[in-house]
């Protein structure tokens, strides 16, 4: 949670970037040599952190959280 803080007011609110994918390196069937992932998506207003959830879905989730904040944005 601390990280996410630091990343969220630090990073996304000085405009560096719109959004931070974080992955979760500490649970079981997360991370590197899995199928599998959690990840933390930081924006600039919210924080969302997904269950264990296939790669595919998680590369799928990313992309719909950035057409989805395109499209409100234009």
């Amino acid at each position: 949670e601390m990280l996410t803080r630091d990343w969220s007011s630090d990073v996304c609110s000085s405009d560096l970037a719109d959004m931070i994918v974080a992955n979760n390196l500490k649970e079981t069937g997360a991370g590197f040599g899995t199928d599998t992932n959690i990840v933390t998506l930081i924006f600039k207003d919210s924080v969302e952190t997904t269950e264990l959830m296939s790669k595919v879905d998680v590369a799928t989730l990313i992309v719909d959280r950035i057409v989805g904040r395109i499209k409100g944005k234009i």
